[in-house]
């Protein structure tokens, strides 16, 4: 019988990893990631959808490969990979491999749940995730920090937030595509078997919705860096967010890998593209934002899930003001 090693996988947010490995040379694969869905995700997380995406992506070859799934996790394919980091994500040819790997990735379709390419999920998702992000308290008593980190929070604010950022989502019309969702440091990946491949991973929040949430979503994910040593455990930095010439040679490539001719786009449709990326950019902040006032009640994942939404909210609001700011510029 095999001896098997099991290692914990550091970087997860969401959920806990461990790779397992045996030394039998006759059994295939030789190492595999078990991976254990985080507590209180269930809410938050269509399991099935990310279930059809992972599988659909792995024998696409843009993902791993699932091995098999159980009621609290999963089985799939060990890459022998490393994720790339923040400052990657900024460097313009590690942009152009993204762009083209994401347009590959709104191609794609997922059997079995086709007619969800009519709707897009994103307005009820918000609508969902601020409850339950109302439903989280704290006891001053117990956990004065937290308590006062929370007060901190203007919900009735947040509600009105999201009902306009609604109204800009009816107005921009971003189509919808199969979206990653979580396009960030931690979620892409880079062969070091010798092909250099770039993977997308973690397809959990995966769904067919604005093609714009990914574009946004990446996009401030340059000013993040998710997996800082010291508590809270991340940083933040708003002046790393891409340039306006840095997106349009990100869209000029996503266009040209969607099948288009660099001659036919338009300066126009790459303004539009930009206004659509920073409208999402503000719907992933208020999404993330309440995702990490759930989290830090649920979560066992040492990480400042407070003071990480908070950030976002802040984010939030200092590029709303300068996108209403251009909007006005421009009437």
């Amino acid at each position: 019988m095999s001896k098997f090693t099991v290692k914990p996988v550091t970087g997860g947010l969401s959920n806990v990893l461990h790779s397992v490995s045996h030394s039998d040379q006759t059994i295939l694969p030789r190492k595999a990631l078990v991976r254990i869905y985080g507590a209180g995700m269930e809410e938050m997380i269509n399991r099935s959808y990310e279930v059809a995406a992972t599988t659909a992506l792995g024998e696409l070859g843009i993902g791993p490969k699932i091995y098999g799934n159980f009621s609290e996790g999963r089985v799939e394919e060990f890459l022998e990979a490393r994720n790339i980091s923040s400052i990657e994500m900024r460097q313009p040819k590690v942009q152009e491999e993204i762009a083209r790997k994401l347009a590959h990735l709104h191609s794609c379709s997922l059997p079995g749940v086709e007619t969800d390419r009519s709707h897009s999920h994103l307005e009820s998702r918000l609508d969902l995730w601020l409850e339950d992000a109302l439903r989280v308290s704290f006891s001053r008593e117990s956990d004065f920090l937290n308590f006062q980190r929370l007060k901190a929070v203007d919900f009735a604010h947040l509600k009105k937030q999201i009902k306009w950022l609604k109204t800009e989502f009816a107005r921009i019309r971003s189509p919808v595509v199969l979206c990653h969702y979580d396009l960030q440091a931690g979620n892409i990946m880079r062969s070091t078997t010798g092909s250099d491949e770039l993977f997308f991973i973690d397809m959990e929040y995966s769904c067919y919705d604005y093609r714009g949430i990914d574009f946004g979503n990446f996009f401030s994910e340059t000013s993040i860096e998710n997996n800082v040593q010291a508590y809270p455990g991340f940083a933040f930095n708003f002046d790393h967010y891409p340039s306006v010439g840095a997106q349009r040679a990100f869209f000029t490539n996503y266009l040209i890998a969607s099948g288009r001719k660099e001659k036919e786009i338009s300066e126009t449709e790459l303004t539009q593209m930009q206004h659509e990326a920073e409208v999402f950019a503000m719907a992933t902040h208020m999404m993330w934002a309440l995702w990490g006032i759930t989290q830090s009640k649920a979560s066992q994942i040492s990480f400042g899930y407070l003071e990480y939404a908070l950030q976002r909210l802040d984010f939030f609001h200092h590029q709303q003001k300068r996108y209403l700011a251009a909007r006005k510029s421009h009437l």
